[in-house]
């Protein structure tokens, strides 16, 4: 919490000496962190630029929230499902994962890789971990 606020504090500092467009900074900060709440980006703009606090929320509300999380990010997590679901599998079954696994996990979607990595605790085998019971 402390790191948070600190760095809320630097964010508005490095925000105040930036001359113009802030919207850019802000709309980049908040996509990649994540931490940022909407009350906490509102009081990030009101010490920064208090006369475009509405604008700019609602900017953000039409490029995060309708357009969702950037890609990116979508296949930044899909990445660490497979990282996970495969150092299980090893720890679990053993070193020995065959080439067909990892073809499966490139084509599969994050819901399909989440799924997998649940079954993993009760599997006994990695047809237990992929098959299509639920």
């Amino acid at each position: 919490m402390v790191l948070m606020l600190e760095a809320k504090k630097l964010l508005v500092e490095a925000l105040l000496e930036v001359p113009e467009d802030q919207y850019i900074i802000m709309r980049y900060i908040v996509e990649t962190y994540g931490s940022y709440d909407e009350q906490t980006v509102r009081e990030i703009i009101r010490q920064v630029r208090p006369e475009e606090e509405e604008t700019m929320m609602s900017q953000f509300a039409q490029d995060i929230i309708s357009k969702g999380k950037p890609q990116w990010l979508q296949e930044g997590r899909q990445e660490e499902a497979v990282h996970t679901l495969l150092r299980l599998l090893q720890k679990k079954l053993g070193s020995n994962i065959p080439n067909w696994v990892g073809k499966k996990l490139e084509v599969a979607a994050l819901e399909e890789i989440e799924a997998w990595t649940d079954r993993v605790l009760d599997a006994q085998s990695l047809d237990g971990v992929f098959s299509d019971k639920k």
